[in-house]
């Protein structure tokens, strides 16, 4: 408002793109949905499915492992629609992707 021009601090963010869903199948799920997950750590993490307005719907606690791994998800209990699952390791790093239930 005044004419002056100010500049904030840089910051750095660290954005690890290892931990990642590689694949999710089949799509449009029915009973079960197919995930490939590659995790750069091993340990505790926690699988959630939310739905298009952010709600959870289903949440599980897995061990991870280190590397490319698969999982299954049962889904038969979801009605049709947009979900949205997503995998969180035991450092608190997150990835998440969108998947149909018919």
């Amino acid at each position: 408002m005044d004419g002056a021009c100010r500049y904030t601090e840089i910051k750095s963010v660290k954005l690890n793109d290892q931990n990642r869903i590689s694949r999710i199948y089949p799509q449009p799920a029915s009973d079960e949905l197919n995930i490939r997950y590659y995790s750069y750590t091993e340990g505790p993490g926690t699988i959630a499915v939310t739905d298009i307005s952010g709600r959870t719907i289903m949440r599980q606690s897995r061990n991870l492992d280190r590397g490319s791994q698969a999982i299954i998800l049962n889904t038969e209990l979801l009605i049709s629609g947009i979900y949205f699952v997503t995998i969180t390791d035991k450092l608190y790093e997150k990835t998440t992707q969108k998947f149909i239930r018919k």
